[in-house]
């Protein structure tokens, strides 16, 4: 199947190299792959689900492509290819990062940099739960007020805000997986928002690295807030 840039080109990616030839098969194939001018791959983790037609063609899909690429790239290189993908709307972060963690190795080319790359945009391997309950942890050992969870929105009561503070007004978003989302729901973030600003409240929003690289600040910044507020 096409794959690597070939792949990339197809899917639209940019800040690669064009009119290339790259191929992968499988790596229990017993023939000799060999054309002119065709680099080709071989794979054993190529699961069908990273798989795609593009029409009669199969095409490693567009989160399978960024993994592959990824090899021999520095971190910030494929972190811009992923960031144009997502602002785009036309990557999922999430299912990329599942397949990097499901062919991930010791030694496999790629591994570092698809790992940087994850964890500096929030920790994608890491479910919302999880992240949650560290960052609940984290204000309960700082001996602060316990936030109300999952607190209705006031003039959305269908929506939620992760956490809250209803007397100060104030409203905790835990980031942890706003990145993987398509570009709708970063917008649609951004006008709960300027809702909420609207109605008096204010938002704060922390990713993963905050809670785990950046806690004193959390801590401070959750406090200061509530501090205003009295």
């Amino acid at each position: 199947m096409v794959s690597h840039e070939s792949a990339a080109e197809i899917h639209g990616f940019t800040r690669l190299p064009k009119g290339l030839s790259v191929v992968t098969v499988h790596s229990r194939t017993t023939h000799e792959f060999r054309f002119e001018e065709v680099l080709a791959h071989r794979s054993h983790d190529l699961d069908e689900s990273h798989i795609g037609l593009v029409g009669s063609i199969p095409v490693t899909t567009m989160e399978r492509t960024v993994v592959d690429i990824a090899a021999g790239r520095h971190p910030k290189h494929v972190g811009a290819i992923v960031d144009d993908l997502v602002s785009r709307g036309v990557l999922d972060f999430a299912v990329m990062a599942d397949i990097a963690q499901s062919v991930a190795r010791k030694g496999k080319p790629g591994t570092v940099t698809m790992r940087t790359v994850i964890e500096e945009r929030g920790g994608a391997m890491r479910s919302q739960s999880e992240f949650e309950r560290r960052a609940r942890e984290l204000i309960e050992a700082a001996g602060l007020p316990t936030p109300v969870h999952e607190y209705p929105i006031p003039w959305a009561p269908e929506r939620r805000f992760d956490d809250a503070y209803p007397d100060e007004l104030l409203a905790i978003e835990w980031d942890s997986r706003r990145y993987h989302g398509q570009l709708a729901a970063f917008e649609a973030d951004r006008i709960r928002d300027r809702a909420a600003a609207v109605n008096g409240w204010r938002v704060i929003r922390f990713t993963w690295s905050d809670v785990e690289k950046r806690p004193l600040e959390v801590v401070e910044t959750i406090q200061h807030l509530l501090d205003r507020a009295a």
